[in-house]
């Protein structure tokens, strides 16, 4: 048991040890500074152009490479070589270890990369390992240089089209692309920056392959400052040490090469490193890389160099260093940039309902909402009066508004638009809810059509056909009509007449009982007028004596008394009778008001 637990605690110790080591940071110990001034050569852009033999040109371009075969975007080697360090050098053996990288499409695949926060504004640095994270890098290099004491970038840089450090007409050795995928090398004016339009631009420290051939002899002449940390220019560019470079082939893929070392101790100088680019890589253009202790590679988010730096406090590790900017190859961009969906290896993989090429065309189910919606992220949203997945469904009836989710009330049979709610009455209805019948002499949908018939103010309410059964409701409007306007003439005759002898007073008496007359006359006429079709058909349908005698008893003996009425023998009268004034039943009574006969005639009280 006592074993046991002693290796449990020896696991545990070398747990945090490991903890403790992955957490150190770098000593910055192996310094390969290219100035020990001012970054950049001492002569300007004018003067590069004046000082290069036969060139017209400061920088060369390139033509991208382009594929329909998005993948796999890059490829990764790992090699050992012996690389002798410069002719006049002789060893018997160099052993180099690095790593070379192939980038296919790198328009779409290759960026610079700034390290969280700020970025160059900010003087922000970390490890590649964290940087090459925010880009999700396959393969993350180390990119150009900076002040490790403030770290701030040097040199330009450009990073997904974004201008993030300009060095203003500073004369080194530049790479990037531009937006139209031509790959640009060399020496830049601050007008070049500008007018370029790059989409990608890092900047180094010596020319290393030019048009296919070595130009580090050419490049420390054109980039020389006075003095550097490690001696001079030259001195930079023949010591031994961990170096990084970015460049293309023919084919027009950018390549990035890494390798092992440490300042004065292993690795390679430029001289050798140029010629093994051409030689084993077939480079037509690169450039030379921040090295020594920045020289750090990294593969899907680990480590994958020999770091050169020492760590703090455990000097016998050796730790990543944190640099500015880094070199990234990764999973194809999406072109055109995908606006409501994610890339994945170059296309769009869209959300709910977009479609398109960049994902940003809506089109909802089948038919698009069946032009009766409108498409959201959610799907259709439909119109008032549709509903269903893609709203091709109309409102079911006696439903309305959005999602068909009100109720109609309408009666009467009738429908409700399925948008508004508003009742569609049928053909002898009117109203809100269609609740109501036609008045007299109205017809038809919404009773908006008047009567038209000869011998008759009424028709049917439906058709407006004139010969049409009538409500017998009609009637004792018409007869209700009649009496108000009787009790009203009445009540006009029976004023108290002012004690005043005046002409005047006459006058307006006369008047009234004129406008009273008439009335009463207009409104018999309109009764009559009313009933003498009816009184025809009956007379057609069902024939009868043209005289009906009513007779009326007299007083009897037994104290009952009895009013006899002359014979009616107007036909036409006699229907007015019946429909105006209406039947009832009569009793004789003797004296002691016993019934002693019954029988149902006619009231007419206004008859004698």
């Amino acid at each position: 048991m006592k074993s046991v637990f002693n290796f449990q605690l020896l696991l545990i110790t070398l747990f945090l040890l490991m903890s403790s080591v992955w957490s150190l940071e770098s000593m910055n110990d192996d310094l390969l500074y290219p100035y020990q001034g001012c970054h950049g050569s001492r002569h300007s852009h004018r003067q590069l152009r004046e000082i290069q033999s036969g060139i017209n040109s400061t920088y060369e371009s390139w033509t991208a490479h382009v594929s329909s075969e998005k993948l796999p975007a890059t490829t990764t080697r790992y090699f050992v070589a012996d690389i002798p360090l410069n002719s006049y050098y002789t060893y018997e053996k160099n052993h180099v270890y690095g790593h070379y990288t192939t980038i296919r499409n790198p328009r779409l695949t290759f960026s610079v990369v700034e390290p969280a926060g700020e970025g160059c504004n900010g003087n922000s640095t970390a490890t590649v390992e964290k940087t090459s994270v925010l880009r999700k890098c396959i393969v993350a290099q180390n990119g150009g240089y900076f002040n490790t004491t403030t770290g701030s970038c040097l040199g330009n840089v450009v990073s997904d089209g974004k201008l993030a450090r300009d060095s203003h007409g500073v004369q080194n050795a530049h790479f990037g692309i531009t937006r139209n995928g031509t790959i640009i090398v060399g020496y830049l004016s601050e007008g070049d920056v500008k007018a370029l339009d790059f989409l990608q631009l890092v900047g180094g420290v010596i020319w290393l392959v030019r048009n296919g051939t070595s130009y580090v002899d050419e490049a420390v002449s054109l980039e020389e400052e006075d003095t550097e940390e490690t001696g001079t220019l030259r001195h930079f560019a023949d010591v031994q040490s961990a170096r990084t470079a970015i460049g293309h082939d023919e084919q027009g893929r950018v390549v990035f090469v890494q390798v092992d070392g440490q300042t004065g101790v292993r690795g390679v100088n430029l001289a050798a490193f140029a010629k093994y680019l051409i030689d084993e890589f077939h480079l037509v253009n690169a450039i030379n890389l921040d090295g020594g202790g920045s020289a750090t590679l990294v593969l899907n988010g680990s480590l994958a160099s020999y770091p050169s730096d020492h760590c703090k406090g455990a000097p016998k590790w050796r730790c990543p260093r944190s640099v500015t900017t880094i070199i990234c190859a990764h999973s194809p961009d999406c072109e055109p940039v995908c606006v409501n969906g994610k890339c994945i290896d170059g296309s769009c993989i869209c959300e709910n309902n977009w479609h398109g090429e960049a994902c940003d065309v809506l089109r909802c189910a089948f038919h698009n909402c069946s032009a009766h919606g409108s498409c959201n992220q959610s799907g259709c949203f439909c119109y008032p009066g549709w509903y269903g997945d893609d709203c091709s469904l109309p409102c079911p009836r006696r439903r309305y508004g959005t999602n068909c989710s009100q109720i109609c009330y309408c009666e009467n049979n009738s429908s409700c638009n399925p948008v508004s709610g508003e009742c569609a009455c049928l053909s002898g209805f009117m109203g809100k809810a269609c609740d109501q019948g036609c008045p007299a002499g109205r017809y038809g949908r919404d009773c908006s059509f008047s009567c038209h018939c000869s011998d008759t103010c009424l028709c049917d309410s439906v058709t407006g056909a004139c010969d049409a059964h009538i409500n017998t409701s009609i009637y004792s409007t018409l007869l209700n009509v009649s009496q108000c306007l009787a009790r009203n003439f009445w009540s006009t005759t029976q004023m108290d007449t002012p004690d005043v002898n005046s002409r005047q007073y006459q006058y307006r008496l006369i008047a009234l009982l004129s406008t009273a007359l008439g009335a009463l006359a207009i409104s018999l006429s309109l009764n009559a007028l009313c009933m003498w079709r009816f009184v025809n058909r009956e007379d057609n349908d069902s024939p009868a004596s043209s005289t009906d005698e009513a007779s009326i008893s007299s007083e009897s003996s037994d104290g009952a008394t009895v009013r006899q009425a002359n014979s009616l023998r107007s036909g036409l009268l006699r229907h007015i009778v019946h429909r105006i004034f209406p039947r009832g039943r009569y009793e004789k009574l003797n004296a002691n008001g016993d019934v002693i006969e019954m029988e149902e005639r006619t009231l007419l009280s206004a008859v004698t």
